[in-house]
Parts: C-alpha cells; sequence; structure tokens
C-alpha cells in the first residue's frame, strides 16, 4: 500500500505492507525489499544484512507487540520509514510468547537517523494509539492502521473536523482559561505560564483579562534541545521547569499553574499545579550535596530522572542495571574504551542531549547494554556501551554493590564527573562523586 503520511516535515511513512506468517527472515526481506525501492542507492540485501547486524547487537522489540528494526548508510541522503502489519504475529526474539503485530522500519542516512528514531518513538507515546494499532494490525486492517497513523480515523466519527466541532474546542479552550484565571489565587500561584513553542506561541488566543498573567515559555526561549520536544505536551513539562529554575526564570518557593495543549495547537485543554520545592525536592538536595553549576544541575536531574524511572519500571518487566557519567567529559574519556560501536557516534550534538524529552525511551533501551552513557556537563551523550579503565584504589564499597558501583566510585575519584549508578538487583539508584557514595534513592 503506497501511503504518504508526514509525522511532522521531516518524517514522512512511505509505505504499509502486510506480512503474513511468523517468520521474522520473511519480515525483514519485506520490509528490506520495500525500503530498497525508495532508496535506489541501496540493494535489498545490504539494507536485510543491515538490519540484521543491528538485531544480534540488540533487540529492537519495544514490547506491546511493537518493533522498530533499523539500518542507517553513510552513502545515502535520505531517510525512509516503512509500516509493516503482520496480522499472524512474528516471533521476534526470545520473547516467543509476545509476538510483534506491527513494526516501523527506519532506513536512512546517519545524520537524520537517531532523530527519526526519537521522532517516531515519541508520536507513538503522545498519540496513545499503540493498542489500537496491535488490535488493527491483529485483524488485517492496514487501511486501519494507516488511519490511526494519520489521525484520521476517529472510532466511528466522521473522517473530518467540521467547523462545528472546531468551534466547540475553542469554546473549551476559553473555559479553561477562565478557569485557570479563579484557580490561580485560589492555590497560591504566583503566575500561569503557557507551555508551547515558539512556532506555535503565535497560535494561542490569551484573554484580554489574562494578558498581563500569562507568562508564555518555550524550549527556544529557554536554549533547550529542541528536535525531539513534543510542542507543548505535558511530557517537556518537568524538563522546561527545570530549565526555568536553573535560569532562575522560577523560584524554590514558587506555586505555577502551568497551561498546555496536549492534542490541537492553539487550544487550551490543561491546567497542571506545580509546587516548585515539592516537584524539585530532589533538585534542591542534589545541588546543595554535589556543588554543581546550574547547566550540570538540570543535566544531573534529568540523569537522575530516567535512572529513577529505570529502576523503577526495569525493561519489558526486567530489572535493568545502568551506569551515567555526567561532566569533566575530557578526564573521563582519557579513562575510556568502546565495548562495542557507539550509537550516538556521527550525530549532531542537538540530536544527542540528554535534556530531550524524545530521546528518553532511545535512552531507555539503550540502557540495557552493558558499560557506561559518558555525559558532557552540557547534557550532550558523548557514548553509550562504553568500558570504563580506572587504576586506582578506592575505599571498600558497601557489601552487596558490584563491579558497577565500583565502576563509578573509581571514575569519580580521577575526575570532576558525577556517576549515577542503578543497582540490577536492589533497584536502587546510587550518586558518586570524588570517590564516595553521596546520595542513595
Amino acid at each position: 500500500m503506497a501511503r504518504r503520511y508526514h509525522f511532522d516535515q521531516n518524517l514522512e511513512i512511505r509505505h504499509i505492507v502486510t506480512v503474513p506468517g511468523r517468520s521474522k527472515e520473511a519480515l525483514f526481506d519485506a520490509l528490506a525489499k520495500t525500503a530498497a525501492a525508495e532508496v535506489p542507492e541501496l540493494e535489498r540485501d545490504r539494507i536485510r544484512d543491515r538490519l540484521w547486524d543491528r538485531e544480534q547487537m540488540l533487540s529492537t522489540r519495544l514490547g506491546n507487540h511493537i518493533a522498530m528494526p533499523h539500518a542507517q548508510f553513510e552513502d545515502v541522503a535520505s531517510t525512509v520509514v516503512v509500516v509493516a502489519v503482520c496480522p499472524d504475529g512474528i516471533v521476534y526474539d526470545a520473547h516467543e510468547n509476545d509476538l510483534i503485530h506491527v513494526a516501523f522500519c527506519i532506513v536512512g542516512d546517519q545524520a537524520n537517523h537517531l532523530d527519526t528514531l526519537s521522532g517516531v518513538a515519541v508520536k507513538l507515546q503522545v498519540t496513545g494509539i499503540l493498542e489500537s494499532l496491535v488490535e488493527a494490525a491483529q485483524r488485517n486492517d492496514a487501511d486501519r492502521v494507516f488511519r490511526l497513523l494519520t489521525q484520521a480515523d476517529a472510532g466511528d466519527e466522521a473522517d473530518q473536523e467540521d467547523d462545528h466541532a472546531a468551534g466547540r474546542r475553542a469554546a473549551r479552550s476559553r473555559r479553561v482559561w477562565r478557569h485557570a484565571l479563579d484557580l490561580a489565587p485560589a492555590v497560591g500561584a504566583r503566575c500561569i505560564i503557557l507551555h508551547t513553542s515558539s512556532a506555535l506561541a503565535r497560535n494561542y488566543q490569551v484573554p484580554a483579562e489574562l494578558e498581563q498573567e500569562v507568562y508564555v515559555m518555550t524550549p527556544e526561549d529557554l536554549g533547550m534541545p529542541t528536535h525531539g520536544v513534543v510542542g507543548n505536551a505535558a511530557g517537556g513539562i518537568s524538563v522546561s521547569l527545570l530549565y526555568a529554575l536553573t535560569e532562575q526564570r522560577i523560584r524554590q518557593n514558587d506555586v505555577i499553574l502551568n497551561v498546555y495543549g496536549s492534542h490541537d495547537p492553539g487550544v487550551v485543554d490543561t491546567i497542571q499545579v506545580t509546587d516548585v520545592e515539592a516537584a524539585f525536592r530532589l533538585f534542591f538536595s542534589i545541588s546543595k550535596e554535589l556543588e554543581l553549576d546550574a547547566a550540570t544541575q538540570r543535566v544531573m536531574l534529568r540523569v537522575v530522572e530516567l535512572a529513577v524511572e529505570l529502576a523503577s519500571e526495569g525493561r519489558e518487566g526486567k530489572p535493568t542495571g545502568a551506569l551515567f557519567v555526567v561532566g569533566d567529559t575530557p578526564n573521563v574519556t582519557a579513562h575510556c574504551h568502546q565495548m562495542l560501536m557507539n550509537p550516538f557516534k556521527g550525530y549532531e550534538e542537538r540530536h544527542r542531549n540528554i535534556l530531550d524529552p524524545g530521546l528518553a525511551e532511545t535512552v531507555k533501551e539503550l540502557a540495557r547494554i552493558d558499560g557506561a552513557f559518558v555525559i558532557s556537563g552540557a547534557g550532550v551523550i558523548e557514548s553509550a556501551g562504553t568500558y570504563l579503565r580506572v587504576d586506582v584504589e578506592i575505599p571498600e564499597l558497601p557489601s552487596g554493590l558490584g563491579a558497577r558501583h565500583a565502576a563509578a566510585a573509581s571514575i569519580t575519584a580521577v575526575s570532576e564527573a558525577v556517576a549515577i549508578a542503578i543497582s540490577e538487583s536492589t533497584r536502587q539508584v546510587s550518586i558518586f562523586r570524588h570517590g564516595r557514595r553521596l546520595i542513595v534513592l
């Protein structure tokens, strides 16, 4: 089925193919054949082999019956996304009881590869359509899959939005603004913040009575990495406030009323109250204990947030250990040895910043690889799967802490870096500085 659908201006799905049976080999053959027809510089066998090579490194199954096989090439100048519908379910890896029914295959140039991976992951998370996609694929309904991806299918409702529906949403938006105006003094909010992007800010009609009360906060204004930020979605609110806090736009004792829209640009539908001191208690604790500069503070908190999420959630229901090393990159890299091909090598810095909410799932997936993430004080992920070689004596670690925590203590003993280690067995998150474990979460 040749269809074209833009996730955004840089990401386009070209084809949806149906793959019967349960063979992973048949799936990869179909994906490679379809992708090769769109990328004339590449032969089918070369694409298929590269997909398999990537699979041997780490399974690209995302859970929830979804997989995202991908391959990048140095000698192509475009990226293609092919969607496969697998009604019988593909036996994808060792999880034989968890079959794959939808596969998003990304093939293309290195420059846009990580950006495209993040774009697909973010889009699937924001739209909340995974269950519907899988259900449609199990029914072998490729048309339904396409409509879900284009958001042209709203259950049994009409496909096209009429003026009356648009008017209802605009009226609902005005009611949300009025509630925000009433709620702000009731909860002691110092200000109301509209979260959006610079490109969308002009679409929001702030009522006249609120113009002096509303501050517009955009990722661009805060200097945030924006390639994977989901405009005005809830996922970016915490990171935006973190930036605002380290830039002293908001203060520790503030209560903030956040207003944003989850679906339609220009329409607000959500109010969120944030008690800054309560929401960022960990930030203030870490800042006091570790004595970091403002930029490194927000990077640290973001890494700790991801580490806590990994520790509590694991990956695919199983506990996951991980190690993150933040800051003092020149001294850290002097003790590094790459255990496998660095998945972040060759990408622009703006495409690999840990502060970008769009990279969260990519980082969590790569956390399953042995070795450490090396991250600069500005948040740029320099490498993953990195082995730390440090010949230094460190104080004896508490019982039960193994090689990962020893590496964390050692690298911080010979550098000004901070290390965050997740214990796979206890699911504790430990923060190391100057060779010592300072904080346990």
